[in-house]
């Protein structure tokens, strides 16, 4: 084992929590049971000093390699959460008194595991974009420049914190970074963090004002790609992984570039949006034609008018026409509450990784305004029956949007619409006093009271009973099986007063514990914050 600490490594304070940090990380063991709740309390507690520790003993021991990757993950998600709460919480950019930490380390960290495991080097660049500091801020440019991520969703990880700097300091951010930089991954993410910034009005003047020429050549190019991409896809890779991988890159520059010319207003780039404009993905139409209309071109206004009626690009069209001062020339029953509702499920279930299109059919069911966890008003809840004609069948199920936006894969078209806004209202839950522990960890009393449910259960005619989980509902606990009642087979989760029981069978759209549960913890929370729905 390599040694943790040198003796003469200044420390102000307890060390265990280091030494338990590094031992787990170090752990060959694929599964080494993670001491995160342990390692979470001692980072938030922790001083200056022993973050900078961590971070020098990391890179000084800590030898690449997959179990360590996902360990290191885990640990640099927690400790980039820390910091991104401190930027939140102080204006960092004027307090002199709290310089930057372990700059060096950190930098020398990303550099080590960008060629290993890029989301370990993401992380560890966002944990120095989140401290707000020009040194700190310095060290980020340089190396999103000089070494850049090869995936632009790991480049957005590592700048997020940039979104909601001081304007100031993102200015001073765009001052170091290298003007000359192209590189696919990046350029995307840079252009829209910078065009955030215009909107927000923490930029006085557009980072890429002066390079418009060369982001509408660039334009032109991509849409030439996108244009090949439609007629042969096959030209870019025969697997399929590989091939969408291209057409993500692709679509996502193209989009940055056509919303950064838009807000420059450079006109001379009308003609490649104009090719933009032409492509068959609806979200490039609509960031063409919203710049487009801004530089007052009628086929720009004519194309966001007409987007509007497309349930998929309805929200996005309608949002740009308000921004730009036009939504009058958008008929108001698709600018209605329920329109722009039944868009947002649409545009989610069209996601990559939802079905991938939009559904075939889109009708609305109910609207119900209903105390929402999470919320402290009353919030407008839409549900819609969605289907699909595919080549291997037809599928039908119900979405809703509102307080969220959610299908699952389970058939809900069987349910009460009462389970069907449970099930949704229970699936977002988020709580210290909401959880769940595997069988497996209990023990003590935990353990005797799921023997007494179980008996409960047996008393009550369920057989074949396989406990799941102990879950906990702001301090109530139940019971979650699989079990059988009569010739039916499928969850059952039991309190001492009731037992709730869902039938399940193999097809892929059946129950699922998790739907289960959560239609159950659904239906306690919209009970006790409505009455009876």
């Amino acid at each position: 084992m390599t040694v943790l600490f040198e003796e003469a490594t200044p420390l102000t304070s307890d060390i265990a929590w280091l030494r338990q940090i590094l031992s787990w990380c170090q752990d060959d063991q694929p599964d080494a049971t993670p001491p995160l709740d342990s390692i979470a309390a001692g980072l938030h507690k922790a001083g200056e000093v022993e973050i900078e520790t961590l971070c020098e003993t990391l890179l000084a021991n800590l030898v690449p390699g997959p179990a360590q990757a996902k360990r290191l993950r885990s640990l640099l998600q927690i400790m980039a959460s820390r910091f991104v709460t401190r930027q939140s919480r102080e204006n960092r950019l004027s307090d002199e008194s709290n310089p930057a930490i372990a700059i060096e380390a950190l930098t020398q960290l990303y550099l080590r595991w960008l060629p290993v495991d890029p989301t370990c080097a993401a992380l560890t660049l966002q944990c120095l974009a989140a401290q707000s500091d020009e040194e700190a801020i310095a060290a980020t440019a340089e190396l999103i420049s000089q070494h850049p991520l090869a995936d632009w969703q790991l480049v957005g990880l590592g700048l997020s914190p940039l979104w909601k700097c001081d304007g100031q300091l993102l200015a001073f951010f765009f001052e170091r970074l290298d003007s000359q930089v192209f590189h696919p991954s990046t350029l995307s993410v840079l252009l829209d963090l910078a065009n955030h910034g215009m909107r927000s009005s923490r930029l006085e003047h557009h980072p890429w004002s002066t390079q418009c020429d060369q982001l509408a050549a660039l334009l032109k190019q991509v849409v030439i790609r996108l244009e090949k991409l439609q007629r042969d896809p096959s030209q870019f890779g025969h697997d399929v992984k590989q091939v969408q991988q291209v057409l993500n890159d692709a679509v996502a520059l193209t989009i940055s570039l056509c919303d950064t010319l838009g807000q420059i207003g450079h006109a001379a780039s009308i003609p490649a949006l104009h090719e933009a404009l032409e492509l068959a993905h609806r979200r490039i139409q609509c960031e063409a034609a919203a710049s487009l209309a801004g530089m007052n071109d009628p086929r720009g206004l004519q194309r966001l008018v007409e987007l509007a009626l497309d349930p998929v690009a309805r929200v996005r069209a309608v949002n740009y026409a308000e921004e730009l001062g036009v939504a009058d020339q958008i008929d108001q029953q698709y600018r209605s509450p329920l329109a722009l509702a039944e868009s947002d499920l649409a545009g989610w279930l069209a996601r990559p990784e939802q079905f991938g299109l939009p559904p075939t059919r889109i009708e609305s069911i109910e609207t119900r305004t209903l105390y929402w966890p999470g919320y402290e008003e009353p919030r407008d809840c839409y549900l819609f029956r969605f289907e699909y004609e595919l080549p291997q069948g037809s599928t039908c199920n119900i979405g809703i949007a509102g307080p969220v936006t959610l299908a699952f894969a389970t058939n809900l078209n069987h349910f009460p619409l009462e389970d069907v806004y449970a099930a949704f209202a229970g699936w977002q839950l988020e709580h210290e006093e909401i959880y769940e522990l595997p069988i497996r960890q209990l023990a003590g009393q935990q353990s005797r009271w799921v023997e007494l449910m179980i008996d409960s259960m047996r008393e009550a005619g369920y057989e074949e009973i396989a406990p799941v989980m102990l879950t906990f509902l702001l301090g109530e606990p139940a019971l979650l099986t699989q079990a059988s009642q009569g010739s039916s087979r499928g969850i059952a989760i039991a309190q001492e007063s009731d037992i709730s029981f869902f039938p399940a069978n193999s097809q892929p759209d059946s129950m699922t514990p998790a739907v289960a549960l959560s239609i159950f913890r659904g239906r306690k929370l919209l009970q006790a914050f409505n009455g009876s729905l």
